[in-house]
């Protein structure tokens, strides 16, 4: 599940920020309906990522300036390869105890 506008919201986006609250909610209520199967629940709460939904609206020198100045941890964009391996993470046995838990992969450029 990937659901970071249910914690930082959106301008005009009421309506995406509360989905992406029920993405989070429905994480923790299977986490707690699965852990007696043993299947574990988690979401990604990815920061701004260099795929094509913030490049809608930005010009390539906007996103570079948004990424330097919102994102603490580098400076850059965020890769999509590096949200996949934080799927990667919680799909493999190294992540064995966690579960119903929301993993924010920004850059620091927001903490809950």
């Amino acid at each position: 599940n990937l659901s970071s506008s249910a914690i930082r919201g959106a301008v005009r986006g009421v309506h995406y920020s509360a989905s992406k609250g029920g993405v989070v909610s429905m994480t923790r209520a299977l986490a707690l309906e699965l852990a007696p199967y043993g299947i574990r629940v988690n979401a990604i709460a990815p920061g701004l990522t260099d795929t094509a939904q913030p490049r809608y609206g930005n010009t390539d020198s906007e996103l570079v300036e948004m990424a330097r100045t919102t994102i603490p941890l580098g400076g850059k964009l965020l890769t999509p390869d590096q949200i996949a391996r934080t799927a990667v993470y919680l799909a493999s046995d190294e992540s064995s105890a966690t579960t119903g838990q929301v993993l924010h992969v920004n850059g620091g450029s927001y903490m809950p």
